[in-house]
């Protein structure tokens, strides 16, 4: 058992430069995060993590600094380096912006549809199969498991590059050979599946990168993968428009070499890079991310409307997207904020062993309430994915975002159809504005509930809740609304869904762990798969063929989707009292780390 700092060690001296004084230090804080055991870090079989390094190496003995006050400003008095933690997070907010482009599904929808003349429920069809393969991502998390970003993002470009081209050439009625509707559908679902191993590569390593921040992080990541639909809408305007296949070329070649660009650059950072680092510099880079976010989201919500209301001249759209472009490129300067040094550097705690408890950054934040019995255990260790089934809370989110989730998914896939039905033209501007609302709910979600947790100690279910509940009221307005009120609709539907996408991975690591999270985050994925052919195939498909014209194929009119969206709305009910009970479930285990994180 390691000594107990405060008992060993009472007034500290610290020598500091000539002419620099400094008062004297209270006993040392150990801080469970900054530690990771050698054999955790070690070295991956392609080289991302870097070379294996021991705690004790690190952590020195007692009255020793993780770095000099010079050290400390900006990275580490070192410049912005490729193993800086905040490149890497820069590099996967880039990448985001590529793995959220199944949601573009209703670009090319209706071309596929009149070109390979399929019913709505083939078409919707079509949307579930794009649906589970950006889900089906647990192969995706084994392989980041055991062999680290690089060939994870390796693969996932091919997938992305093969996939697309093959419904590139369907679109554009050159397949050499007649595809049958289930190799349609498998050639969907391997295109959209690249964007899963982009989006693996990018959460994992960017919360493990920031074990204490996790839910801002993810905020901040899932985000971009709401805007990716969006950004790629503007470039199409901005160089394509009307051509829909350019569209699906550019989305096949672009995001491949976008993936093969930061394979060098997505990896496991290990913690003593980043040890010496402010809590200041942080909170101001944090900051400085949020904004860009905000201000790419408003641009895009503004640009959206500008485009609804007049018909741009096709340089206007371009220069547009420049500006577009330029905003985006802008998180670039986060790795270089640099800030005053903080007042005291933190002395740091003796070497301790890596067995002994609650070292790992990987283990979970939050005790496991699989049983009675379990109740009042401080920690667990980390779960894998056959343990983690065996739990309640497991299965009550995963409830929670097959409704919710596969509600949000009926909407998006179904959009072209839902504004045809309504009597509206093309669906880009409802596609870009579900995708900022995408946006805005995830870096909401995620940064509101990591401030109320560390401030109040308000469980981060209760996000989840008020999500369900506003993706119900979503519904219920969906389906008594006219072409006038679709767009604040689709806007609460964006915000919703966003929202969910944020806090369900941060919710799985802090109930079942870091260690197999790759795995976990990636098998929730077939919540939306399943929500998503439950409630879009079997039901939308279902009744709007149904009320559609015989000899058209083309339903216009409420009715269309109304009963669809009424049944969509009791569903998502359901989970709202799903999610009262994973609170209650938690809420325990939510105050010990309230009160974990106040004595931090």
């Amino acid at each position: 058992m390691a000594p107990n700092p405060a008992s060993e060690v009472e007034d500290v001296k610290v020598n500091t430069k000539k002419g620099e004084t400094l008062p004297e230090i209270t006993p040392p804080t150990v801080h469970e995060t900054s530690r990771v055991p050698g054999n955790q870090m070690s070295s991956s079989i392609d080289g991302d993590v870097g070379s294996s390094y021991s705690t004790e190496s690190k952590r020195g003995s007692y009255g020793s600094f993780p770095g000099s006050v010079a050290s400390r400003m900006g990275l580490d008095g070192r410049g912005v380096t490729w193993d800086s933690r905040w490149v890497v997070l820069i590099a996967a907010l880039w990448l985001q912006c590529n793995s959220g482009l199944h949601y573009s599904f209703s670009m090319y929808s209706n071309d596929l549809k009149t070109i390979l003349n399929y019913s709505q429920q083939q078409t919707d069809g079509l949307g579930s199969a794009k649906d589970l393969g950006a889900s089906l991502g647990i192969i995706s998390g084994i392989v980041f498991d055991m062999y680290g970003p690089r060939r994870t993002l390796f693969i996932g470009s091919i997938l992305n590059l093969c996939g697309y081209l093959v419904v590139w050439l369907a679109v554009t009625n050159s397949v050499p050979v007649t595809l049958s509707y289930w190799q349609m559908c498998l050639t969907i679902a391997i295109a959209c599946n690249g964007q899963t191993w982009f989006d693996t590569a990018a959460v994992v390593s960017s919360l493990r990168n920031f074990p204490d921040d996790r839910g801002t992080v993810a905020g901040l990541v899932k985000c971009f993968v709401g805007l990716s639909a969006a950004i790629y809408t503007q470039i199409y305007i901005g160089l394509f428009a009307p051509k829909v296949d350019h569209f699906v070329l550019l989305i096949a070649i672009l995001p491949a070499v976008v993936g093969l660009a930061v394979m060098t650059i997505i990896k496991l950072v290990p913690a003593k890079s980043y040890d010496g680092e402010s809590c200041e510099d942080k909170a101001e880079r944090f900051k400085l991310a949020k904004i860009l976010v905000v201000v790419l989201g408003l641009y895009l919500l503004g640009v959206t409307g500008f485009q609804q209301q007049w018909r741009l001249e096709q340089h206007i759209s371009f220069i547009l997207m420049v500006v577009m472009l330029a905003i985006l490129a802008m998180p670039a300067l986060i790795p270089f904020r640099t800030c005053m040094p903080p007042c005291l550097p933190e002395l740091t705690s003796p070497p301790l062993s890596p067995t002994s408890p609650g070292l790992s950054d990987r283990s979970p934040l939050l005790p496991n309430w699989r049983d009675p019995e379990t109740k009042g255990a401080e920690k667990k260790k980390d779960l894998t994915l056959r343990e983690a089934v065996g739990t309640l809370n497991f299965w009550l989110l995963f409830y929670v975002a097959t409704c919710s989730t596969g509600a949000g998914l009926t909407v998006i896939n179904n959009l072209a159809q839902i504004v045809t039905a309504l009597g509206g033209a093309a669906p880009f501007a409802c596609l870009s504005l579900i995708s900022v609302a995408n946006c805005l709910g995830r870096l909401a979600a995620g940064c509101w509930s990591e401030e109320l947790l560390h401030k109040y100690g308000v469980p981060r279910p209760y996000f989840l809740v008020a999500a369900s509940s506003i993706m119900c009221l979503a519904q219920v307005l969906l389906a008594y609304a006219n072409l006038g009120t679709l767009y604040s609709c689709v806007l609460l539907v964006g915000f919703s869904y966003g929202c969910h996408l944020s806090l369900l991975p941060t919710v799985t690591s802090e109930l079942f762990g870091l260690t197999h999270f790759g795995t976990l985050y990636n098998f929730f994925g077939l919540s939306m798969a399943t929500g998503s052919f439950l409630l879009s195939t079997c039901l939308a498909g279902y009744f709007y063929d149904h009320n559609s014209d015989a000899t058209l194929t083309v339903c216009m009119g409420p009715q269309c989707f109304r009963p669809t969206f009424l049944i969509c709305s009791g569903v998502c009910c359901s989970a709202v009292f799903a999610c009262l009970l994973l609170v209650k479930r938690t809420r325990k285990s939510y105050r010990s780390e309230y009160k974990r994180l106040k004595h931090k």
